[in-house]
């Protein structure tokens, strides 16, 4: 399991605009962050899966960690981290007992 940051980006590409979000985690990454949330709420799973993709693609010559929100399915399909789960969404315990001991 990788070692957690104190600090982490929370970004999605609203928050971000007009810059390209893959630029501010180039950006960050650069500057030494390297615990990252996406935040990305109203996009298609299509969309989310390139743009995932994509910035998994960037963190990783960093080793950097990356959560994706609430889709642990996604998380675990393209190899990332972990998950962030809001209080509302799916329990801890559930994704464990879906995915076991994997996502962070």
């Amino acid at each position: 399991m990788p070692s957690l940051s104190p600090l982490y980006l929370i970004a999605d590409c609203a928050t971000c605009a007009p810059r390209a979000l893959e630029d501010v985690l180039r950006e960050a990454l650069n500057a030494g962050l390297r615990f990252i949330q996406v935040r990305e709420k109203k996009l298609e799973t299509d969309a989310l899966r390139r743009l995932t993709e994509s910035l998994l693609h960037l963190a990783e010559p960093f080793e950097a960690t990356l959560l994706l929100n609430t889709r642990a399915d996604l998380a675990v399909e393209l190899g990332a981290q972990g998950v962030h789960l809001p209080a509302s969404g799916v329990s801890p315990t559930e994704i464990r007992q879906t995915f076991g001991t994997r996502l962070l």
